[in-house]
């Protein structure tokens, strides 16, 4: 058990304005995903971002490893040029892709890593809980993450925070760019962000800005597809409680310890 108290547990708390530096420790369930650099043994580059779901389990999108596997999780991270005491990598024993997702499209955009070992669950690293529910009496969010705020330019070094509000279906569609990757529209399966930066890492946790829990994070919307940067973007999120069931069955249900589940990741 983690001793968690509302004296030494993080609260998170909604930017201001707009986007803002986060505090240590006010995203435990952040992760980022590392991929082997070329011709490199022993260097990583992480390019994908995660959500903690269990001591052994992360969820991220299905796009983060239609290419390449990830090698590694890194869960604690706050400063990437500095390394803490209470950041962790661990490396990634297997992945499962959703079986509906397509490269070809942006639906079902969602993934299910499973770490080589558990976790020691900590103030600065521990799970964050899953939204089942199509019930959200909010639309005002936020994300944490390492961004960016030009194309192509580099990510931040140190973890950013930034609220969005949801946007109707209607909205989104007049919003959206012509994508070969929405020829059907927004599905059930996902939320429509407003934006103006130029994109979080895929892989990253929406949750809700009215959280009766300090102590507690809800992920509703994993990072999915954004338009380019411009002041009226759009990004689209895949909603958790669509695909509770599956998530649940493949990392508490029968599918857990079934050794065919995830497709399993070499270590080079």
């Amino acid at each position: 058990m983690i001793g968690i108290t509302f004296q030494n547990c993080t609260k998170v708390e909604q930017p201001i304005v707009g986007d803002d530096l986060a505090r240590y420790g006010e995203f435990p369930h952040h992760a980022l995903l590392g991929y082997l650099k070329r011709d490199k043994e022993d260097e990583y580059e992480f390019q994908c971002g995660g959500t903690l779901v269990s001591d052994q389990h992360v969820i991220t999108a299905a796009h983060c490893i239609e290419r390449t596997f990830p090698k590694v999780v890194r869960l604690g991270e706050y400063d990437t040029e500095h390394e803490s005491v209470d950041e962790v990598q661990v490396a990634i024993e297997g992945v499962l892709m959703h079986p509906e997702y397509s490269p070809r499209k942006a639906y079902h955009d969602i993934a299910i890593l499973k770490l080589a070992e558990k976790v020691s669950l900590s103030t600065f690293i521990r799970p964050a809980c899953l939204w089942d529910t199509e019930y959200r009496n909010f639309s005002r969010y936020i994300t944490a993450g390492f961004e960016r705020n030009e194309p192509f330019g580099k990510f931040d070094t140190v973890l950013r925070k930034l609220q969005l509000e949801e946007l109707s279906v209607e909205d989104c569609t007049n919003m959206m760019e012509v994508s070969r990757y929405f020829t059907d529209g927004i599905h059930d399966g996902q939320l429509c962000i407003s934006t103006d930066t130029c994109g979080e890492l895929s892989g990253e946790a929406l949750q809700p800005v009215t959280a009766t829990k300090p102590c507690i994070s809800h992920v509703v919307g994993i990072t999915s597809r954004g338009t380019r940067c411009n002041s009226n973007g759009v990004t689209i999120y895949t909603k958790v409680s669509y695909y509770i069931d599956w998530i649940e069955t493949n990392v508490w249900g029968q599918n857990a310890t079934n050794p065919e589940t995830y497709r399993a990741v070499s270590i080079r």
